[in-house]
Formats: structure tokens, sequence, C-alpha cells
């Protein structure tokens, strides 16, 4: 089972250091980098959505694993992106400045936004 411990900027203490240069242009991201093919077990998403919707109202979370197999753990990790999707833009743009560059697991996770049109039609890759 896997906990998930991401270190996050206090909310309250957030907004002082919170500025954004652009506008997001989704309320989804995704979330790279975090755990391998081999950790992925049915607690994730539900320890994701746990520690994500710290940020607002999600409306959906998908864990995507890619069917390529490898063997390199760099390639593991990158097999498995974790899509969540935000009530609002707001939501996710406070989300994706907190989460991206953080320490999970001794990996720097990366939290981009992700189109919203490409997830509904199941595109999950660029």
């Amino acid at each position: 089972m896997i906990h998930i411990l991401i270190q996050i900027l206090d909310i309250n203490n957030q907004s002082k250091d919170y500025q954004r240069k652009e506008k997001p242009t989704s309320a989804m991201y995704c979330l790279q980098n975090m755990v391998d093919s081999n950790e992925v077990d049915e607690d994730l998403e539900r320890e994701v959505y746990e520690e994500c919707s710290k940020f607002g109202i999600i409306q959906d979370i998908y864990v995507y694993q890619s069917s390529n197999k490898s063997n390199s753990k760099k390639e593991k990790k990158e097999n498995i992106k974790i899509f969540i999707l935000y009530q609002n833009l707001e939501n996710a743009d406070k989300a994706q400045f907190s989460l991206d560059n953080r320490y999970f697991g001794g990996n720097v996770i990366t939290c981009e936004f992700y189109d919203e049109t490409k997830f509904l039609n199941n595109i999950y890759s660029d």
C-alpha cells in the first residue's frame, strides 16, 4: 500500500507566494513521476484524491497505466499518469502551483495542465 505524503504549501499562507504569470487554460492537470508501475495499487486513486481535494472539489480522477512494458525505472514512472479534473480553473491552478516540483518518495513530481478535450476522448499522451 502506498501512503501519499506530498510536501505541499500551507494553503492559508500560500496567497503571499502564489503568483502566476499566465492563466491556466484547463481545470485538469496530469501528475507524473510519482510512482512506477510496480507501485500502483487499488488505494492509489483514493489517496491522491484525498490529498488533492485540499485544493477544491474534484470532478474526476483517473490513474492511467501505459501498456508500454519497460524495465528502466525512469520509463516505469513515465508510464503512470494521474489525471485530475477540478470543478473550476482557480482550484486546479492552486493545486498545480503547489504540487509541481514537489518531492514524493524521493522523486520530483511534475504537474502540468492537460487538455480536457483530449482526456474526454481517452487520449492520455501528448
